[in-house]
């Protein structure tokens, strides 16, 4: 891999402490993104998601820390159970996802574009797909409930929860650091998809003392 590829790690570190903003992972300059190859814009996009879940999960363990303190200092357990489950169920819950393979162009199946996206529970929102070459685009609908990510063509499939969808994960428990699954989103884009979703592991006792 090129003289870019090994200094990743360093350039990832810069760019947490600099916060900067960049249209393009790991805050990768325009001219340097386009003379990387599709495999090397893969790998990068990759990581910017596992940058951003580690970055989330340690801003989580910090506020699970203090949900913890306040649940043990407050007299009233059940104020304090309230008050955890709505600093968790609302600021916690979202997918951060990346798809990759190929779009449905006039002719067939062409590249498609690296799509990264994050979708928060119970959020439905609208993304685009791209052609590698940008001469083809697809709209697509993506939602985050408590089984899993679903992407589909349109909002109407995804009401019906129809066989058009691609179902990105549906297991019971979310790991940090999904599993890569294979799928389809029904004449619009198959290939792959990861998300990373990080929820509390620890749960008040809602008993009343």
């Amino acid at each position: 891999m090129k003289q870019w590829a090994k200094g990743i790690s360093v350039l990832a570190l810069a760019i947490g402490l600099a916060g900067c903003a960049s249209k393009h992972p790991l805050g990768i300059s325009s001219s340097q993104w386009e003379q990387m190859t599709f495999e090397e814009q893969v790998e990068a996009t990759q990581r910017q998601v596992a940058v951003n879940a580690a970055g989330r999960f340690q801003r989580d363990e910090g506020r699970r820390d203090q949900a913890r303190l306040r649940m043990s200092l407050s007299a009233t357990p059940e104020f304090a159970h309230i008050e955890y489950t709505d600093l968790f169920h609302n600021q916690n819950n979202q997918a951060d996802c990346v798809i990759q393979g190929e779009m449905r162009a006039q002719n067939g199946w062409v590249k498609a574009y690296p799509e990264h996206f994050v979708v928060r529970r119970g959020f439905p929102q609208e993304i685009t797909i791209g052609s590698w070459d940008g001469r083809w685009a697809h709209s697509a609908v993506v939602d985050f409930d408590s089984m899993g990510v679903q992407i589909c063509p349109t909002r109407i499939d995804l009401g019906m929860q129809s066989d058009r969808c691609f179902d990105v994960a549906r297991s019971p428990q979310w790991q940090a650091g999904g599993e890569i699954l294979s799928g389809e989103v029904r004449d619009t884009f198959r290939g792959t998809a990861q998300c990373h979703v990080f929820q509390p592991q620890w749960q008040p006792n809602t008993r009343a003392r």
